[in-house]
């Protein structure tokens, strides 16, 4: 029994810590040493456990008994909340659970509805409407999808460059245009990363290693080439505009650790359909003239703001949204405007990058 008082103690102390080291309220402290055992068992169901990759691996296999019980369950569900709302992500969210079902002719017809406006090049409504179609063995459509994805991603990345802080970005453009087989552009970045390494020289490693894979990069691309047979060359278009996707995630969308210690996901696209997410508030940010100034430092201030606040509002998910450019001949009009931040909880988002 003292053997076993002791480790029920060492317990409760380790849970302790954890409370305080992530900044959970003091009163926690109080519950776990005062109540040994339930007070642990409690504090991990309700401070711990959500938002845990054992919570997302719960909710995976209770979806696929509640499917398995009832096969069109959550068809109907996504039905219903699409004749609620009209949205983008119900759409989606209806399109992947066709995916789901083999209803791939009424997949596709879902994602070309949202290819409009703001969405018309949205690498991953593009990306879904390529798999629905090669799934219906509809190899044109699939084509033109991937064709319009690679497009944009493109020029996103022609839009990010003059932006973006450091020679990443340039970098990953040169990569991209390497594996369309723009081998003239592509030189032409890696150059432009290497004269501005050498140009604007910085002390930060990661900078360097940019520069040196810049460097590199041309003559391993070479061999490889060389040594690649004609029946991989759609294997590798394919691969580039999956890249293309997968890359501007990376550079939009970030884990970050709230001043609380939860892991909150944070940039400016939406959370994807297959995250499962509810909107819970959208707020203001401060922005204004000085924003415009600074895009980049204003744009990670707000981010970091979001994302200390997200825990408090139940959310482990921040889409942060700068104002747009709307301009009269040479004047933005929307130059004192503020930018937006939607605060979302998601039952399954992707394991935190390491």
């Amino acid at each position: 029994m003292p053997i076993a008082g002791a480790v029920v103690l060492l317990i409760q102390f380790c849970f302790a810590y954890h409370a305080l080291k992530t900044g959970r309220p003091y009163w926690w402290v109080f519950i776990i040493m005062g109540f040994p055992v339930m007070g642990c068992v409690i504090y991990y169901f309700v401070e711990v456990f959500p938002g845990s990759r054992e919570q997302r691996r719960a909710a995976k296999t209770a979806r696929a008994i509640a499917r398995v019980l009832e096969p069109d369950a959550e068809l109907k569900k996504r039905v219903e909340d699409l004749e609620i709302c009209g949205s983008v992500d119900n759409k989606t969210a209806l399109a992947e659970e066709c995916m789901q079902h083999q209803m791939y002719p009424e997949a596709i017809k879902l994602y070309e509805s949202c290819l409009t406006g703001a969405y018309a090049n949205d690498a991953t409504l593009l990306y879904g409407l390529a798999r629905a179609a090669l799934e219906a063995h509809d190899g044109a459509r699939a084509a033109g999808a991937l064709e319009r994805e690679t497009d944009a991603a493109l020029a996103a990345y022609r839009a990010l460059i003059p932006q973006f802080v450091g020679l990443e970005a340039r970098y990953r453009y040169g990569r991209l245009l390497m594996r369309l087989g723009k081998s003239e552009a592509a030189m032409q970045m890696f150059n432009e990363v290497v004269t501005h390494a050498r140009r604007y020289s910085s002390g930060m490693e990661t900078e360097e290693q940019w520069a040196e894979a810049a460097r590199e990069t041309p003559q391993a691309t070479n061999r490889r080439e060389k040594n690649m047979s004609r029946r991989n060359v759609a294997t590798v278009a394919l691969a580039a505009a999956l890249a293309a996707c997968q890359t501007m995630g990376g550079l939009t969308v970030k884990d970050y650790t709230a001043k609380s210690g939860q892991r909150v996901m944070a940039g400016q696209a939406e959370p994807k359909a297959e995250y499962s997410c509810a909107k819970l508030a959208q707020e203001r940010a401060e922005w204004g003239i000085k924003g415009n100034m600074d895009k980049v430092g204003a744009m990670e201030r707000v981010t970091n703001a979001a994302v200390d606040a997200a825990p408090s509002k139940g959310a482990n998910y921040a889409y942060v949204m700068a104002p747009g450019q709307a301009s009269i001949g040479a004047i933005n009009v929307n130059a004192w405007s503020d930018a937006q931040v939607a605060y979302y909880k998601c039952a399954s988002l992707p394991a935190a990058s390491r």
